[in-house]
């Protein structure tokens, strides 16, 4: 049987999407920027920053939210990094900074975009940053244990992890009902267990050695009906987004129909509420000191 675990992607994965991906973060009705940042500048404010990275920054949303809400606060002296593994991702940040209207904000010159991956941020020192920022990524590698201990190695005493962690996303977990048409596959929909709960989260964060764990929960919430539902999911499922990828990669036109019949059917079935299927997401908003 081929197990198909869809938040372990590549960087050619995610340089393949970066097109797509900055036209959904821009148009996304969700800003989990917003409540990532809360949470960091009430664990420590950013006036006393230090060095702020955006870890796993894609098309810099977090950094363009920190920049838009918080650029009277950043100290003149305060490094800020956007890395990513995915070199596209990396690339459009850079070319995000020579556009307007970027290119005539002087908080903006300052960002120093690099490839990293977060489970190997080698090319930061030791104890030199106050802020490590983290939206939508620490959940999806494939060691978090590890990324964890990068992000508390690159902070300084007193510094603070922030981050955003899927927890529940029924609007993935109802591919399911389109697993009978490729009974020979296992599809892990689901974060991986350490991300699924408060308890749960608190604890992976302590164990990295963290103290002063926070975790709120956020929802994402989904209604839609039926046929607005199966063209978002065709939409989503059509795309280059990775999960989306993993799982449907070698559909017939013919199968994938059929996978979208199953899918809103189920969906109508079991999140049905009157003539709309309502799909509440969930989403950990976790700051942490070291």
């Amino acid at each position: 049987m081929s197990t198909k675990t869809i938040y372990q992607s590549t960087p050619e994965e995610w340089d393949a999407y970066v097109s797509e991906y900055a036209a959904f973060n821009k148009n996304s009705p969700f800003s989990l920027s917003v409540p990532l940042l809360v949470k960091a500048d009430g664990a420590r404010p950013f006036s006393t920053a230090t060095g702020i990275l955006d870890n796993g920054c894609g098309t810099g949303k977090v950094t363009s939210e920190l920049i838009d809400r918080y650029a009277a606060d950043l100290p003149a002296a305060a490094r800020l990094l956007a890395s990513d593994f995915s070199p596209a991702m990396v690339k459009f940040v850079q070319e995000l900074k020579s556009e307007p209207p970027q290119a005539s904000n002087p908080v903006w010159r300052r960002v120093e975009p690099l490839v990293q991956d977060a489970q190997n941020l080698d090319a930061i020192p030791d104890s030199s940053l106050s802020h490590v920022l983290s939206g939508m990524v620490l959940f999806a590698v494939s060691d978090a244990d590890k990324a964890l201990a990068e992000a508390r190695r690159t902070l300084e005493p007193g510094g603070v992890l922030a981050l955003t962690a899927g927890m529940v996303f029924p609007w993935i977990d109802i591919w399911t009902y389109a697993q009978p048409l490729r009974p020979g596959d296992l599809w892990e929909l689901s974060p991986a267990e350490g991300w699924r709960s408060v308890e749960a989260v608190e604890a992976l964060v302590t164990r990295a050695g963290f103290r002063e764990v926070s975790v709120d929960v956020t929802t994402m919430p989904m209604k839609m009906a039926p046929p607005m539902l199966r063209g978002f999911l065709r939409n989503f499922i059509k795309s280059k987004n990775p999960a989306a990828v993993t799982v449907f990669a070698g559909f017939s036109e013919e199968e994938f129909e059929k996978a979208l019949d199953l899918i809103v059917e189920g969906a109508v079935k079991d999140y049905g509420r009157g003539e709309e299927v309502v799909l509440d997401g969930k989403v950990a908003v976790v700051s942490a000191l070291k």
